[in-house]
């Protein structure tokens, strides 16, 4: 007997124990789990059963990090978190399939902020340093990766304002706080160009001609540099090269010098001079002899003469010892004025533009005059336009003028989204139709409860009048919740048992629109047996009728007929033929059948629920007044 009792004492010990293990246990492992470990503020090792995908979005003024199975609605501004926070402890990892991070929905403030922390990282950008190139405002801007520009000032006085736009979920940090644009102002390092080399060093080539200083020479030539030349001077000549702007020579400076020594190599009779002497001329526009002219000069003197007629001659005199190739010591040349008509000076071209809400398309308009043009399409906000004045014609500054553009008008505004919704019985039921326009639905929750959100983005180059910064707007609809008529009948079966009291009715099963009831109503005088109390009741959403009833009701008289053959005296009961329902009607709000109060009673039961037919005394009382009927008028 000892012995039992200690097995039984047992038994119970450790039945005890195991269910305290189970409650225990685990919450010291979840404890272990989600505690530090001692890992020096470190988030602990977990299951990684428990993880979930992390998400990021801005919440407020900052990234958060959010656990959860899926993006609920495709939220454009949530993102998944995919690069894993340094220290976040072995219960933080990269999923293989999906390259999402996946962390323990655990309460560790620790590991938290490490999430939070990698979100911001991930998701936020900086606007590009800009690329120095030498020259005044020349500096490049480009938009790095995910972001663009939605407005740029172009260079002016050293300065360019950019407004840049992250592309979504990205964002800026302006001010501590994570913004989906970020406006910026650059200054042009305007820097010196390096001066470029030129190569070869220019050169001059001397041919040998007899004669004291006479000598003649070819000057290299080039784009890069210009030339002048000294005279002969005790048998020696320098040429002066200067570079252009930008250019140095190989000595590193802007000029150059070559000089040439005169070979002075008597000559054997006159020297010929070569080549023979030349005028230049530069046309000047006017009716009047007002050309231009440059003489060349050599071993010889000259008379310029005077303009005459349109005309004028220069005679040139060998020097002694020398002659022309005409073996004459006289040359002379003839040039004429050209008499060409000076251009006429038009003004600047008239340009206007008519400011067009949206991004480069601004209407321009330019005036006609005696010049052609040709444009550029808008790019960043900026529109150029090439002025060529027609010939005889130019402009204050020559006869090609630029005019620059800049289209600084603001985004187009657009209503927000017509819609239209129409009523469908039941709850979130109704049908929302939307009309299209410039602007996509971002997110729409369905039916919740009898609310509706669709969020709208507005397309590029336009806003919202009304909504988020012009950017969003948001519809909120409310369902109208219109009950459905229910469907229902009024037919019944009527029971005839044996004994008045003991009829019944048959009504239609219950659906999931209506529910069908009755109950027996006591006599109010002793010549009558009551009668049925019939109820239909409309279920949570539906209606009886246009009108919005919840219930109807109707009585059937209980059947007064003789009941012989209950008592063995032969008689046969007739079939009561059912009177037709009398409907009385319930309106809304009324949710249920009327309170009638009823005598204690077992008996039949209609749809599971108990009837009470009668009250016992009562039924006998009545049913002896039938039978006294009877017994007096017989059938």
């Amino acid at each position: 007997m000892r012995k039992r009792a200690f097995i039984r004492v047992l038994h119970t010990f450790s039945a005890v124990a195991l269910i305290v293990a189970q409650f225990i246990l685990p919450a010291n492992v979840a404890l272990a789990q989600g505690g530090n470990n001692g890992n020096n503020g470190k988030p602990g090792p977990v299951d990684t059963g428990t993880a979930q995908p992390v998400w990021c979005q801005v919440i407020g003024h900052g990234w958060t990090a959010q656990l959860g199975d899926s993006n609920s609605g495709n939220n454009p501004n949530r993102a998944p978190l995919t690069q894993l926070p340094a220290g976040a402890g072995e219960g933080v990892y990269i999923d293989q399939t999906s390259g999402q991070v996946y962390a323990p929905n655990s309460a560790d403030p620790a590991l938290k902020g490490l999430l939070d922390a990698q979100c911001a990282a991930e998701y936020t950008v900086a606007p590009p340093q800009q690329i120095v190139v030498c020259g005044a405002n020349n500096d490049t801007i480009t938009a790095a990766a995910n972001m663009t520009i939605s407005s740029d000032s172009d260079w002016s006085g050293n300065l360019r304002t950019i407004t840049f736009t992250a592309d979504s979920p990205y964002t800026f940090l302006v001010n501590n706080a994570y913004t989906g644009s970020e406006t910026v102002t650059y200054t042009d390092a305007n820097t010196q160009c390096a001066p470029t080399v030129i190569t070869p060093n220019p050169t001059v080539t001397v041919d040998q001609i007899c004669g004291p200083q006479n000598d003649t020479y070819t000057v290299s030539t080039s784009a890069d540099y210009t030339s002048t030349a000294g005279a002969w001077t005790d048998g020696k000549l320098t040429v002066t090269f200067t570079a252009n702007a930008g250019y140095v020579f190989s000595n590193g400076l802007a000029t150059y010098t070559v000089t040439i020594t005169d070979n002075n190599e008597p000559c054997e009779g006159p020297t010929v001079i070569t080549p023979n002497p030349s005028v230049n001329v530069t046309d000047i526009c006017g009716t009047t002899d007002n050309d231009t002219f440059v003489v060349s000069t050599g071993h010889y003197t000259v008379n310029t003469g005077s303009w005459l007629n349109g005309s004028r001659t220069f005679t040139f005199t060998a020097n002694e010892g020398y002659l022309f190739s005409n073996n004459t010591t006289t040359y002379t040349v003839t040039i004429t004025d050209t008499h060409t008509p000076c251009a006429i000076h038009i003004d600047q071209p008239q340009v206007s533009q008519q400011a067009i809400c949206g991004k480069d398309n601004n209407l321009v308009t330019i005036g006609s005059g005696h010049y052609t043009y040709t444009e550029t399409v808008w790019v960043h906000n900026k529109l150029t336009i090439t002025f060529t004045a027609d010939q005889g014609y130019t402009f204050e500054n020559g006869t090609m003028t630029t005019v620059v553009l800049h289209d600084k008008s603001g985004p187009c505004l657009i209503a927000p989204p017509k819609y239209t919704q129409t009523t469908v019985c039941g709850a979130n039921n109704d049908t929302v139709a939307i009309s299209e326009g410039q602007y996509t639905i971002t997110n729409d929750t369905g039916w919740v409860n009898g609310t509706r959100t669709i969020t709208f983005k507005a397309d590029k180059g336009v806003r919202f009048e009304k909504g988020k910064d012009g950017k969003e707007y948001t519809l909120t609809l409310t369902d109208k919740n219109t009950p459905c008529i229910a469907e229902y009948s009024t037919q019944y079966t009527y029971n005839d048992q044996c004994a008045t009291l003991h009829d019944t009715l048959t009504l239609p099963t219950d659906t999931n629109q209506v529910s069908y009831s009755y109950i027996v109503m006591p006599a109010n005088d002793m010549y009558t047996l009551g009668y049925f109390h019939v109820t239909i009741n409309a279920k949570t959403g539906y209606v009886l009728d246009a009108q919005g009833s919840t219930a109807i009701s109707y009585n059937v008289a209980l059947y007064n007929g003789p009941d012989l053959t209950c008592l063995g005296r032969g008689g046969i009961e007739p079939t009561p033929t059912p009177p037709a329902p009398v409907i009385t009607v319930a309106t809304a709000p009324v949710a249920a059948a009327p309170t009638v109060t009823e005598l204690p009673h077992t008996g039949p039961t209609d749809n599971g629920n108990a009837m009470t037919i009668i009250g016992l005394v009562a039924s006998f009382v009545t049913y002896g007044a039938v039978l006294g009927l009877q017994q007096r008028h017989p059938a």
